[in-house]
């Protein structure tokens, strides 16, 4: 059980070291989509959420969390 949760706080750090701590600030995430169409939002968006989506599952294989945390970190990703 303290691996788990030790994968857990791994896994935070990891998050944020690999969007360089900028595409999960919402400041800077108002800068870059501002003034995009409707379309080109979406896009930003979905390719957003899709990379975090692979990071959290290729990152879950290798380094399993405890029960309620992947809820938390799909979540969060969505």
């Amino acid at each position: 059980m303290e691996q788990r949760r030790a994968n857990n706080n791994n896994y935070m750090v990891a998050y944020h070291n690999q969007f360089d701590g900028k595409e999960v600030d919402q400041t800077y995430i108002d800068l870059k989509t501002d003034g995009m169409s409707t379309d080109a939002f979406a896009l930003y968006g979905n390719n957003l959420k899709d990379r975090k989506m692979r990071f959290l599952n290729d990152y879950i294989l290798k380094h399993p969390f405890t029960d309620h945390f992947e809820d938390y970190a799909r979540g969060d990703v969505l």
